[in-house]
């Protein structure tokens, strides 16, 4: 059934993280890129017969970038979340033209530096893509080397940079996945080192091997 979570408003949750028994759940979901009040939940992992939980704290947040509300350029939605080290990543994703239903490529990338609870976070603007694929989710790999990014259209696959957190800066192996089979595919987590789990708004939930996909490729 679930776990019931007090004290938190559901507006618009749209990506989960967990690390070290500690889950993030972003209230990220902007579609008309006019929220004041986005923020991630930070909560302690339930037990597995917990029925109910609660956050231990709520970190709001705000783009560096976003001088106006609504957003002139709409430019300020958000689907994706990872953690790495403590630390939450939001990846963007875009509109064209103020409408809903009009996707754009890109994405930027932005980290939360601070953990105020009381005052508004402004996230650090990190690193940005201007091609790949509206993105849906995202999750970290389970040793950290490698994030997988959900797209519209497949699964773009990051080694983690050399030097600092510009991950969209290094060269990404792209998987690419029939509309047939995503549909509206919007969650993505790792098994294990080889294995992604991907789950779609439809309730279709399915694994991706890597090895397997590594072996087609190589036939080709």
């Amino acid at each position: 059934p679930g776990v019931q979570i007090g004290a938190a408003a559901h507006i618009d949750y749209e990506d989960i993280a967990v690390e070290d028994r500690t889950l993030y759940l972003g209230d990220i979901g902007n579609n008309g890129n006019a929220r004041r009040d986005l923020g991630i939940y930070v909560i302690r992992e339930p037990f597995r017969y917990d029925r109910r939980t609660r956050p231990v704290r709520h970190l709001p947040i705000q783009y560096p970038d976003q001088e106006t509300v609504p957003a002139q350029e709409w430019h300020f939605d958000a689907e994706a979340l990872f953690v790495d080290d403590g630390t939450p990543y939001v990846l963007t994703k875009h509109r064209e033209g103020q409408q809903i239903s009009s996707l754009e490529p890109g994405t930027k990338l932005y980290r939360l530096d601070t953990k105020q609870t009381h005052q508004v976070n402004t996230l650090t603007l990190v690193d940005r893509h201007d091609a790949i694929p509206p993105p849906t989710a995202a999750a970290l790999s389970p040793s950290g080397d490698r994030l997988a990014v959900l797209c519209t259209s497949g699964v773009w696959l990051y080694p983690r940079p050399e030097e600092n957190d510009q991950w969209l800066s290094s060269e990404p192996r792209r998987i690419r996945l029939s509309a047939e089979r995503t549909r509206q595919a919007e969650a993505v987590t790792w098994d294990d080192p080889h294995t992604l789990r991907i789950a779609n708004e439809q309730r279709n939930v399915w694994t991706l091997s890597l090895k397997t996909r590594a072996r087609s490729n190589s036939r080709r």
